[in-house]
């Protein structure tokens, strides 16, 4: 039975619902559930994860909050990005502990939410391209598991490709799984520290195991890569991440077997010993999958995020997977906006072509949605240069300036206190990755 909260938020949403779009709301509520419904419409937790916080938008002198800024700067990455931006499901658990890492190790918390966001796009942007190499579509995957699934930060893009009911999920942490499934209407099942002891409810075309194998013990990973490939049907592809040796820490010194695990990682509650950070060798894994009988694995170095690689298991011959170019996404940031008092706009910042290195092909600059003009490319930033240890990457700076333009005197009087400004990068093969920051008005 409802609440009286939601029987009231139900009589404030009728009001609200016309012929036009009335067919397009039960069709959200068959597919998310009547919950996810009524947050989606009031922006407002009600009592899924056991959580009294309001998270719908302040109001008045609250409007400049850090968090009111971090909630708009994520829903204009999402109009932009989003295949249905209506339909996108944007609740975020409060015990989602990939959240919560990356507003603590954030400069400006307002971007936290923003590249939360963007992380689960671009795994699934690395999981379609896998699909369609092997011959494959979103559309036609009968069954698709996320294994050590989290909370759902790429589920909420994959089931605007995927039906819900075709998708399953599976964590070691239960409130995820329960809450995947209760969001994102999938389905899901609890899994364990010992594969031994789990039972999978079925076999799956298409398994996806994000940053769980980056982080196990070489007893671990080996039992996981032999689980997780048997459940796999025989047309079916793994698709599974991990650290390669480069990125392991200063400091530590990588184990000349090809296999380094260091007993520390983001988890706030998982043991050490059985949750680490992990550092493999292309070799290892390769030796490991002949010992387990594995003789079909490919390989893309740097694929998910640009920083870990990724294999992909099949028990078929694939070779099209071979053919997989490296979707280097661009990458930068922006640095700096300086808005003038007669509205004249100066944004800078850096961008990297991840195949071809600097210049990009072009970063274009909005304001809101409004485009405001191409930057100069090509200033040299040695800095940069020097993190990506790239001598090609030196030329990556670029900087837009203009006189004073009616569109941003336009944005700025209808914002309360800040303006949104927007960076689209375009590499030399066309990828594009687009760039999000904020700037206050002082209004």
């Amino acid at each position: 039975m409802p609440t009286t909260e939601e029987e009231n938020t139900i009589l404030k949403l009728s009001n609200l619902l016309t012929i036009e779009n009335i067919k397009k709301t039960f069709l959200y509520i068959k597919n998310y559930g009547f919950r996810a419904f009524l947050i989606k419409a009031t922006g407002k937790v009600l009592d899924i994860t056991e959580s009294d916080a309001d998270a719908s938008a302040p109001k008045g002198a609250d409007s400049c909050t850090s968090d009111f800024r971090e909630k708009n700067l994520a829903e204009a990455y999402i109009r932009t990005v989003a295949k249905d931006p209506n339909s996108f499901v944007d609740l975020i658990s409060p015990d989602d502990e990939m959240y919560i890492f990356t507003r603590n190790h954030v400069d400006q918390k307002e971007t936290a939410l923003y590249l939360y966001f963007k992380s689960g796009r671009e795994a699934l942007q690395c999981i379609e391209q896998i699909v369609r190499f092997s011959e494959k579509s979103f559309r036609g995957v009968r069954s698709f598991l996320d294994f050590a699934c989290g909370y759902g930060k790429s589920t909420r893009f994959l089931i605007q490709e995927i039906e819900p009911g075709k998708v399953w999920v599976s964590d070691i942490y239960k409130g995820a799984v329960d809450f995947q499934k209760k969001i994102f209407g999938v389905n899901g099942f609890y899994s364990e520290t010992e594969p031994s002891k789990l039972e999978f409810p079925r076999k799956f075309e298409v398994i996806y195991t994000g940053s769980l194998f980056s982080h196990l013990p070489a007893n671990r990973f080996e039992e996981w890569l032999s689980t997780l490939s048997n459940i796999l049907e025989d047309d079916g592809i793994f698709i599974l991440s991990t650290h390669g040796e480069t990125l392991c820490p200063p400091g530590f010194q990588v184990d000349p077997s090809g296999f380094t695990f260091l007993k520390f990682s983001e988890s706030r509650s998982l043991s050490t010993e059985e949750y680490g950070c992990t550092f493999v060798t292309r070799a290892w894994v390769e030796r490991l999958g002949e010992k387990l009988g594995i003789m079909n694995i490919y390989f893309l170095e740097k694929e998910l995020w640009g920083s870990q690689d990724i294999y992909v298991v099949t028990k078929r011959d694939m070779p099209s997977l071979n053919n997989v170019l490296p979707k280097r996404f661009p990458q930068g940031n922006v640095e700096s906006i300086h808005i003038a008092e007669d509205g004249g706009v100066s944004v800078r910042g850096w961008a990297i072509d991840g195949e071809f290195g600097a210049p990009v092909k072009e970063v274009l600059i909005y304001v809101g949605d409004a485009f405001l003009g191409r930057a100069a490319l090509g200033t040299q930033r040695p800095d940069v240069a020097d993190h990506f240890k790239r001598a090609d990457c030196l030329n990556s700076g670029w900087q837009y300036s203009a006189k004073p333009l009616g569109v941003m005197n336009d944005e700025i009087k209808r914002e309360s206190c800040f303006i949104i400004i927007k960076a689209l990068i375009k590499n030399q093969r066309g990828d594009v990755t687009y760039l999000f920051s904020t700037h206050e008005t002082n209004k």
